[in-house]
């Protein structure tokens, strides 16, 4: 019966996309009114840099001004519909690290399994950048201050999986990500990429460079960035996330999804969350974010 409920909500939500009149008026995937979305200022995009644009949905593990350390993360993402072709978008799980105050801490480190179009860090050009298909495949991605020039090639502080998964929209993908030899203070870290369709997978273990960090946000999303030879245009299926787990070390303060503070499509929407007897791990049946309206350059 739930599976039955969850193919049933799959199909309201790209219903409400198909039938959407504009991209600017597309329908929320259920009859329950999306949360409003809180708009943060907007940082000056760098001259002649493309701004990433971001439609989010969030969840901070901060008890009582401390932050939690989330262990793991596991979820099926459904590969969206091809987008035209402009610039890259990125759509992904990832967990990070931010402080009480809201701000990525210092030497955050970006644990993102991810499903990308266009440009691959780390890939060769020709091949990932063509608008041919969707990759999907395990990434950490260190924030520490970065002297590449922005686009450059290999960047040092982006790491991929082994194996990039091409995949077609309609795929199931079973993402993970998980702290291993957790010893209460320390933690190495595994990521996986599995397509349903056709069984190929992809693992990344890894060890990031501060050891005794932890993360403790979760992210749900989809960025876009264009690049200088193509227009915007939101003309993509919402990104489906079903039988979603999140467990910390310690009991979650709260497990409500909230929207991310950049502009959205306010139709970002989760099923309720149920919260495990020890309050550690918070589960959603399905999590749906849909693309931005307009593009902010």
């Amino acid at each position: 019966m739930s599976r039955l409920l969850s193919l049933l909500w799959l199909s309201v939500c790209l219903t409400a996309y198909a039938t959407s009149a504009a991209p600017t008026a597309m329908s929320s995937p259920n009859s329950r009114a999306p949360s409003p979305v809180t708009k943060g200022p907007l940082a000056p995009a760098s001259p002649g840099v493309p701004r990433s644009n971001y439609s989010s949905l969030t969840l901070d593990s901060i008890n009582d001004g401390v932050p939690n350390r989330i262990l793991s993360l596991q979820t099926t993402a459904t590969v969206p519909t091809l987008p035209p072709s402009m610039g890259w978008i990125s759509a992904w799980p990832a967990l990070d690290t931010v402080t009480p105050g809201g701000r990525v801490a210092e030497g955050n480190v970006l644990h993102q399994p991810i499903i990308k179009w266009g440009e691959i860090c780390n890939g060769p050009r020709d091949q990932y950048s063509s608008f041919k298909s969707w990759y999907a495949y395990p990434l950490w991605f260190s924030q520490e201050a970065d002297s590449q020039p922005p686009g450059s090639l290999p960047n040092p502080h982006c790491h991929l999986g082994p194996d990039l998964l091409q995949v077609n929209p309609g795929d199931t993908l079973t993402m993970s990500i998980n702290a291993v030899n957790y010893d209460g203070h320390t933690a190495s870290w595994r990521q996986t990429v599995t397509d349903n369709r056709t069984g190929q997978s992809s693992t990344l273990g890894y060890d990031i460079p501060d050891p005794t960090l932890f993360p403790s946000r979760v992210n749900f999303d989809i960025e876009f960035k264009l690049d200088n030879n193509h227009q915007f245009t939101n003309q993509m299926s919402p990104l489906i996330f079903t039988n979603t787990a999140v467990t910390a070390a310690d009991p979650l303060g709260s497990c409500n999804l909230r929207p991310g503070s950049q502009p959205t499509t306010e139709q970002n929407v989760s099923s309720t969350p149920v919260v495990s007897n020890d309050g550690r791990t918070c589960s959603w049946d399905q999590i749906a974010v849909y693309p931005i309206t307009d593009y902010i350059p």
